[in-house]
């Protein structure tokens, strides 16, 4: 950055965020300020003042979560004793993901069989 001669500030500098579909916590990006040139007398970096934070905010679009049975076209069906007739359902988001690990409990809603 250049803070050209009779000014007292460089151009702003602008960083966008961007849209990454991933449900996260406040995210902090720091920019810092150093001297590149150790022989220049011209200034000095200010020890308190290099460091400044700006905080990126997730936009609280929570992941939903949904159950669904596999394949989804209503035809998962088992018989009754056969060993390779098997259930099966898949939890999963919509369309995001999460830094955090999600704990779901899986019941039986409404069947009409014996547990």
């Amino acid at each position: 950055m250049k803070i050209s001669a009779g000014s007292h500030e460089a151009p702003t500098i602008k960083v966008v965020s961007r849209q990454d579909n991933v449900f996260e916590e406040t995210e902090d990006l720091k920019l810092e300020i150093t001297n590149p040139d150790t022989n220049n007398t011209d200034y000095k970096v200010k020890t308190d003042g290099n460091i400044a934070t700006g905080h990126i905010t997730d936009d609280g679009d929570k992941p939903k979560v949904s159950i669904e049975a596999i394949p989804s076209d209503a035809k998962n069906k088992a018989i009754e004793g056969e060993k390779d007739d098997i259930l099966e359902y898949q939890v999963k988001y919509d369309n995001k993901t999460s830094k955090f690990d999600s704990v779901v409990h899986v019941k039986p809603d409404t069947c009409s069989c014996r547990t």
